[in-house]
């Protein structure tokens, strides 16, 4: 299917710049605004005090990745319903590549050369309401490229005293073209953290911020209206390039992904062919946004849309990002 791009109307926008080098990719999206929750990954949920434990894996597409090999050393999530310290008996992070483009039930067979980023005992995260908040990773992990990544969080959580503290998830609706989560969770003692096999699936991922040194990235924002549905029909989308400040940047919109086509003369590869280019543009403070209006036309329901960009940094370049997408809804 063609899309309508002429439609979309760019206008600047700065926001403050991400600390240190440290580049932003945000999978599925940037956004926090009406999402669903899960307490499966990280959280806490006394008032049935099955979710407490727990072994819960990712699958990142190589899409959603850098193009060029990166450092990655932290990630971010947004915590829905709880702020404050949620504090943790164990809690191990794991990241590996895989060539996969589903995860199975057999946990060890999804990380087949799994690397401990996080390994702590009685350690707190301070989490922040409605917003990302950072877990920085003590072991840098090496992302070579190419591959997808499985992300692992096994933990023991010492239950809150009240309420529920859930994660936010890309839910509005679920992303279903995106790879199931798969998960086995329980009570404190259950076991669950060291479960052998995934018992549940689920079709809305973790939003989650992946922080990258190596290499530029782009990440999307939606901005929902009152359906509350993520890149609905008359919101904006920010598309964001988070890169050294004097960088060009130029980025595109297409309808898919395609397999990896290497440009002489580029490093890294083309992922999203272009069917609208995006006028050239030089980051001032990183990251720098185009804010895009949705049209309000029924017929973009249920569109794809692929996102990618090419980086001059100074002393650098041309690089291409790592893509990203989303679909149209009401």
């Amino acid at each position: 299917m063609r899309v309508r791009v002429s439609s979309l109307s760019p206008a600047l926008c700065l926001i403050t710049a991400a600390a240190g080098q440290d580049r932003l990719i945000a999978y599925p999206q940037d956004t926090w605004s009406y999402p669903t929750s899960d307490a499966a990954p990280l959280g806490s949920h006394p008032a049935i005090q099955t979710v407490e434990e727990g072994r819960w894996q990712a699958l990142i597409p190589h899409t959603h990745l850098p193009t060029t090999p990166v450092t990655i050393v932290g990630f971010s999530v947004i915590s829905e319903t709880f702020g404050g310290p949620l504090t943790y008996r164990t809690l191990r992070v794991t990241l590996g590549h895989t060539s996969a483009s589903a995860l199975g039930t057999d946990f060890a067979a999804n990380l087949i050369a799994p690397v401990a980023v996080i390994d702590r005992t009685n350690h707190a995260v301070n989490y922040r309401l409605h917003a990302w908040t950072r877990v920085p990773f003590d072991v840098p992990f090496a992302y070579d490229g190419r591959s997808s990544l499985v992300l692992e969080i096994r933990k023991e959580c010492v239950p809150i005293a009240f309420g529920v503290a859930a994660m936010a998830t890309a839910g509005a609706p679920p992303r279903t073209e995106l790879p199931l989560s798969r998960f086995t969770v329980g009570a404190v003692g259950s076991g669950a953290a060291s479960a052998s096999t995934a018992t549940a699936a689920a079709a809305a991922p973790l939003q989650v911020q992946l922080h990258v040194q190596g290499a530029p990235t782009i990440f999307l924002t939606s901005y929902p209206q009152a359906t509350r549905n993520e890149f609905p029909l008359g919101g904006t989308i920010d598309f964001a390039c988070d890169a050294q400040a004097g960088a060009v940047w130029v980025g595109w919109i297409g309808g898919t992904f395609v397999p990896r086509l290497p440009v002489p003369g580029f490093l890294g590869e083309v992922l999203v062919p272009p069917a609208a280019v995006l006028p050239a543009r030089t980051v001032a403070t990183a990251p720098d946004v185009v804010t895009l209006g949705i049209p309000s036309d029924p017929w973009l329901v249920g569109v794809h849309l692929a996102w990618q960009g090419v980086v001059v940094e100074p002393g650098r370049g041309p690089l291409f990002t790592n893509g990203a997408n989303c679909v149209i809804r009401p």
